[in-house]
């Protein structure tokens, strides 16, 4: 897979299919086995991010996606996202977040994640359940992690751990290339609102509202 990403790139040869799907297939293998310390996964999955960068970064698409992308939220949305790639394994896409405009905590059921920050910072809250309460919308979480990420750097979540999180801005403008596998339903995830507007320390329980998520939820589609 390395070797793949890595070889010279020539005008129109690449194809989306044989960039993202052998990527995907290399990120599984590496969840099956993830190491037991953060540290050490992401010095297993920064390069290979990296590298799958260096490659898509040649595609006309890809650069013409991320020059789209705007400096401010716009007056619908508040924020910004393009699809790179879509299949029944992976999707992948660029995702915009700007200061003052956080993403908030929702879910990707069933799924993995990962992530590389293009350019600004991106500070990011992950959280778990605790308990459940169906009848009146509330739920328990538990602060899990608690991370600040700068550009080259990669954050990431399980499909039992860290599934959960929201996302915020640390300058005017975060860009994000952004990858779930499988695709996720937008119609099967949740948004969680904390009851309380306060900051966490990690491994606080905190309570939130459970609202699902619309389809194609801007908030909700790639984070």
């Amino acid at each position: 897979m390395s070797q793949a990403l890595a070889e010279e790139q020539k005008e129109g040869a690449m194809s989306p299919a044989s960039t993202w799907e052998p990527f995907a297939a290399e990120v599984l293998k590496i969840y099956e086995s993830a190491p037991a310390t953060e540290q050490s996964m992401a010095e297993i999955l920064r390069p290979l991010m990296h590298m799958l960068y260096n490659r898509v970064v040649e595609d006309e698409q890809f650069r013409n996606q991320l020059l789209q992308c705007p400096d401010s939220a716009g007056s619908g949305s508040p924020t910004w996202s393009s699809t790179l790639y879509e299949s029944e394994t992976i999707r992948a896409g660029l995702l915009s977040v700007y200061r003052d405009k956080p993403v908030p905590f929702h879910d990707h059921p069933g799924a993995i994640g990962i992530t590389l920050v293009l350019s600004g910072v991106a500070r990011i809250e992950y959280a778990n359940f605790v308990s459940n309460n169906d009848n009146n919308g509330l739920v328990k979480l538990k602060t899990s992690r608690a991370r600040e990420r700068l550009p080259g750097q990669v954050c990431w979540f399980f499909e039992h751990d860290r599934n959960i999180h929201s996302v915020e801005a640390g300058t005017p403008n975060t860009v994000l290339l952004v990858i779930h596998m499988p695709h996720v339903d937008t119609e099967k995830q949740s948004l969680y609102f904390p009851v309380a507007d306060e900051e966490r320390e990690e491994g606080e329980v905190f309570m939130a509202h459970r609202v699902k998520a619309k389809r194609h939820h801007a908030d909700a589609d790639y984070v």
